[in-house]
């Protein structure tokens, strides 16, 4: 009983997120306000401009998306969001086929953020 109640909040809040996202989402929205600015390796440069020393937490290089190339672009596609090309946003199967399997499983096993939900959610 416990995990048929477990199961139906867990649809209402789904639900009730797919119908947030799809009201918010009939709205424009100016994306300029939005820059994405990871944090980046510092390059220490001598007087004489040899490069001495790298500072950073994390070893990145910020690149565009034109810089990469074709089969990386499409590898992340197909392990982050299959159904990337055919959703606006959000994929309403992909959280009808979560909210299913976590039902079954009586927990939260499975996840349906698409890469547009894992960027707002980042940003």
């Amino acid at each position: 009983m416990k995990k048929i109640g477990i199961g139906l909040l867990v649809l209402f809040f789904m639900v009730a997120m797919t119908g947030a996202v799809y009201l918010l989402s009939v709205k424009s929205v100016d994306l300029s306000d939005f820059v994405y600015r990871p944090d980046q390796k510092t390059l220490v440069y001598s007087e004489d401009g040899e490069l001495i020393g790298e500072l950073y937490s994390e070893n990145r290089t910020y690149v565009t998306l034109d810089q990469m190339p074709d089969h990386l672009k499409e590898a992340v596609v197909a392990v982050e969001d299959g159904r990337f090309y055919n959703h606006h946003g959000y994929d309403v199967l992909g959280i009808v086929r979560a909210t299913i399997t976590n039902i079954k499983n009586g927990e939260i096993v499975e996840g349906a953020s698409t890469i547009t939900q894992q960027l707002v959610r980042n940003l």
